[in-house]
């Protein structure tokens, strides 16, 4: 019966490592999922930080030439 008893627990044992084993791939696969999120978030954030970048020097260069058109006008 002893053996019988160790028998059941290598068993028992075995079953809980292929689950944990089984919950370990798992969470690998959502940290990569992961990581591939925060680094499509990153590639998204860069591009609006390019954009504005390009948005606020068009803002500039309108302001400028606005304000050289009004000393014209005001200049004649």
């Amino acid at each position: 019966q002893a053996l019988v008893r160790i028998e059941e627990l290598i068993t028992r044992i075995s079953e809980s490592q292929a689950t944990v084993s089984s919950a370990i791939e798992e969470q690998s696969a959502v940290t990569a999922e992961i990581a591939r999120a925060i680094g499509t978030i990153a590639d998204g954030t860069r591009d609006t930080s390019n954009q504005t970048s390009k948005v606020l020097s068009a803002m500039n260069a309108v302001q400028e030439q606005t304000s050289r058109l009004h000393d014209m006008i005001r200049n004649g």
